[in-house]
């Protein structure tokens, strides 16, 4: 287990604006349902954890409502 110093990140006020992904419900967490090629959603991250690429198919963690990835990330 890791512990992390939450004071060290400074105050949720001087936090950029979140710009993420978000459902209809205004949930942001999302989770990985698989498809017929993979049981389980899996990810790609990088050593510090950060998710570079994902299999499977992104469902609200709140509704379960499938978010539709846009082709033009611009959109």
């Amino acid at each position: 287990m890791s512990a992390i110093n939450l004071d060290g990140r400074g105050v949720e006020a001087v936090q950029p604006a979140y710009d993420g992904a978000t459902c209809t419900c205004g949930e942001t967490w999302f989770v990985l349902v698989g498809d017929s090629t993979a049981i389980n959603g899996t990810v790609c991250m990088t050593r510090e954890g950060v998710v570079t690429g994902y299999a499977g198919h992104p469902h609200c963690m709140s509704c379960g409502h499938p978010y539709s990835v846009p082709t033009d990330p611009t959109s």
